[in-house]
């Protein structure tokens, strides 16, 4: 789900950052999802009403990519950054040995399921689960088999402002904590925020240059009432059987 920051999200809902950054713990039900607030805090909606905003921000971002790539070919300014399809940089290269980052997507979106707890079973009655120490994201570079990973990690960090060695790890809170309805498993998950870039590092002269695809992937740093986690929304992913599939993407959660 494409979308423009963590603060679109707030505009979108109604969210005001006027509130204490110190959250007490409350009990969670599983169709709550959590969404951060600039000021540390967090506001709860019903998933239902987070898919409808999930749904208005996809439609926003597809429109403004679409006039925004309307006034790039009619030769009109356009805001910095702004992402309009595939990009193939016309930078002409000396015939002597060179190399350039070549940006061919830069978008954000809402992730898959990243767990935050373990699997519990409620198969013997109503049971609760919170927030799990241990578990972590971190942003990250993949590269083609044929580039060298620490060079062009180390120039995305200088072009693109990345730090690769920033990572996330989950604390054991009850401000998160929700109810598994009886004969349900359940985990909490979060959907981070995610910026992707992909691209080329191309390297040579310009009757034969190289090709190196890389991906990179980076999120925003949010408190979550004195723990600090990437911005996104954090919810009960549930099911009736084992392993749960992901609520958000591919995969099992087990």
């Amino acid at each position: 789900m494409l979308f423009t920051s963590s603060a679109a999200v707030f505009a979108l809902v109604g969210i005001a950052a006027a509130a204490p950054a110190k959250e007490e713990p409350r009990l969670l039900f599983h169709d709550d999802v959590v969404l951060p607030r600039a000021d540390g805090g967090f506001d709860v909606m019903k998933d239902w009403e987070w898919t409808d905003v999930e749904r208005r921000m996809e439609k926003e971002a597809r429109d403004r990519a679409v006039e925004y790539k309307r006034r790039s070919l009619a030769g009109e300014n356009i805001p910095v950054g702004a992402s309009v399809a595939e990009y193939e940089s016309s930078v002409e290269r000396r015939c002597d040995e060179s190399s350039e980052v070549q940006v061919l997507t830069d978008s954000q979106f809402t992730n898959w399921d990243v767990a935050m707890s373990p699997v519990i079973g409620a198969t013997g009655g109503q049971a609760t689960i919170a927030v799990t120490k241990g578990y972590y994201v971190t942003n990250s570079i993949s590269v083609g088999t044929g580039a060298d990973y620490t060079v062009e990690k180390n120039v995305l960090k200088v072009s693109m402002k990345v730090d690769y060695s920033h990572s996330w790890t989950t604390t054991d809170s009850e401000t998160f904590t929700y109810y598994i309805t009886p004969g349900q498993y359940g985990v909490v998950v979060s959907n981070p925020y995610t910026r992707r870039i992909t691209g080329n590092f191309v390297k040579g002269c310009t009757d034969s240059p190289s090709y190196d695809p890389f991906t990179s992937d980076s999120y925003e740093n949010q408190n979550y009432s004195g723990m600090s986690w990437v911005a996104g929304p954090i919810r009960l992913c549930n099911a009736s059987s084992y392993p749960i599939p992901y609520c958000t993407g591919s995969g099992t959660h087990e």
